[in-house]
């Protein structure tokens, strides 16, 4: 069966959808085709259905109220949608319900601009919709940040209530199953519960029945005018049901004037139930994740939490943010040792890291010169061997490089950082060694054989076996010198007692046992002794 001439007609004049128009469109029947049979017969008993609008009269109401100075009228208009035939969760199709219906009461708002209302509410069933709506839209993804920010536009947080499923005349129109509709229904005259007072309308579930999970036992025995039990939390607290069914503590500065009644007779919340938590964590975020006291203090003025101080602390202990705050860096493991510092049956000085520190003011005659001080440090054994420099010229590195040659020997392979002048001094030896190849010297060449090797650029961590040298250098030449400016001879003094004082410190752990064998320092490797006193016979 072709049912579109008479699916346009209907739309057209009455634009309706029902059930039987959905299982059609989610079926895949294109706008051309041939339905099923059970399609087609669903269609056929949906016609019938139809025909009884004929006899159907839906009027608009006027009440007047107040002796017919005021007047309630009552209007009624729907809508609806079809969802996608992408799968969307409950969730965000009851909150496209809920943008439907803030649209709507805009566009009958502005068509009746004689009429302004004096409030406004609006039902659903869905406490995550009602909770996103109640919150704020910046804190969602872009699908349900957007409808919010349209819903809050159009209506207040405060005009949404909660209305039980089973009370949700909504649903009549989704069900299948659902007799024809007759004026007297539901549908057309509302929920009984708006008949009532508003006090007697549903409860929202915010405030009433998540608290009920909480503490049920203690809220049953209280509905039943029994006794808490001895080992009852809420016992001390003297608790009772309001009439909205909170439980709340009875006090004595009820005849207080100019005191809330939430400070009065606080609302009883568990500390351990997520409500409270959430609330807490509410509290949390307004104090700007600090001064916990102080949240303890603002929750003590509306509620009165159970175990309040430690709910405070357990949910600032697992506030992200703070433990972002509070983390410390852990230490990381050492990389390996490189091949220099684990050398063995080598001279040493044959695997040196060399650094410059400086500069040093020294009297000359009636004026002042600067020195610098060229520190090499043996790798394996942690000797040091200083050279006093009178600038940071290649060839003045150079000359302290062969001064350091002379007495400790030549080095197999010298690290340094990426100092200009000390990859001038690699150029010229790399030069002078081209130089002493070709000459009947080479043989006697005091810097022949040297490779060099240069930390990466930007790399500091990679010098720090000489660098921690180079500290300790200066803070015991600190000690010793007196002068600002002594004579190059007393500074040569001087630089060489400190190399010996450095290179007596030891390298192992110095034990107080008798028994235990004396500590090794770079000085063995060096002068056969620990420091350079005299020798005992």
């Amino acid at each position: 069966m072709n049912f579109r001439p008479t699916a346009y007609g209907i739309f057209r004049t009455s634009e309706f959808r029902t059930p039987t128009n959905l299982d059609v469109h989610r079926s895949g029947v294109e706008w051309n085709d041939h339905i099923r049979p059970e399609e087609h017969a669903r269609w056929v008993r949906w016609l019938d259905e139809l025909k009884l609008l004929a006899s159907l009269r839906i009027l608009d109401t006027t009440r007047p109220r107040g002796h017919g100075r005021r007047a309630t009228m009552i209007r009624r208009m729907g809508k609806s949608r079809v969802t996608q035939l992408r799968p969307v969760s409950i969730p965000r199709l009851e909150l496209q319900g809920c943008l439907l219906s803030a649209r709507l009461a805009a566009t009958i708002q502005s068509e009746h601009k004689d009429i302004k209302p004096n409030k406004r509410y609006f039902w659903m069933d869905s406490n995550t919709a009602l909770q996103w709506i109640r919150s704020d839209p910046r804190d969602f993804k872009p699908y349900v940040a957007h409808r919010l920010g349209e819903i809050d536009e159009l209506t207040s947080a405060s005009e949404w209530r909660y209305v039980p499923t089973s009370l949700n005349v909504a649903d009549v129109a989704t069900r299948e199953d659902a007799p024809p509709l007759q004026y007297d229904d539901v549908w057309f005259q509302g929920p009984n519960f708006l008949r009532e007072r508003e006090g007697e309308w549903p409860k929202d579930l915010k405030s009433s029945k998540q608290l009920e999970e909480a503490i049920c036992e203690q809220i049953a025995c209280l509905r039943n005018n029994k006794p808490l039990s001895k080992d009852s939390r809420l016992l001390q607290l003297t608790p009772y049901l309001d009439d909205a069914g909170l439980l709340r503590v009875e006090g004595r500065i009820d005849k207080t004037v100019g005191v809330n009644e939430s400070t009065k007779r606080p609302v009883i919340l568990d500390g351990k139930h997520r409500i409270t938590r959430l609330l807490v964590e509410h509290y949390h975020r307004r104090a700007l994740h600090r001064a916990q006291e102080l949240v303890v203090n603002e929750l003590r003025q509306r509620y009165w939490i159970l175990q309040l101080r430690p709910t405070v602390r357990a949910v600032a202990a697992h506030c992200l943010l703070c433990r972002y705050r509070r983390a410390t860096p852990q230490p990381q493991r050492m990389g390996d040792l490189p091949a220099a510092r684990l050398q063995h049956n080598r001279r040493p000085f044959s695997f040196t890291g060399v650094d410059f520190f400086g500069p040093m003011e020294v009297t000359v005659g009636r004026g002042r010169q600067k020195r610098y001080g060229m520190l090499f440090t043996c790798l394996t054994i942690r000797a040091v061997h200083v050279e006093i420099t009178e600038n940071l010229t290649t060839d003045s590195t150079i000359m302290g490089l062969r001064r350091m040659i002379a007495r400790r020997g030549t080095p197999t392979m010298i690290y340094c950082d990426n100092g200009t002048n000390l990859r001038g001094a690699h150029m010229e030896l790399k030069r002078s060694i081209a130089e002493l190849d070709s000459d009947a010297l080479r043989n006697d060449g005091l810097v022949r054989g040297i490779e060099w090797k240069f930390i990466p650029p930007g790399a500091p961590e990679m010098a720090g076996a000489w660098e921690r040298m180079v500290r300790t250098f200066k803070s015991s030449l600190r000690a010793v010198l007196k002068e600002r400016a002594p004579r190059p001879e007393t500074l040569s003094t001087l630089m060489a007692e400190v190399e010996a004082l450095v290179n007596s410190r030891p390298i192992t752990y110095v034990s107080v046992d008798p028994n235990y064998p004396e500590a090794l320092t770079p000085n063995h490797f060096l002068i056969g002794t620990s420091s350079n006193g005299p020798a005992f016979d």
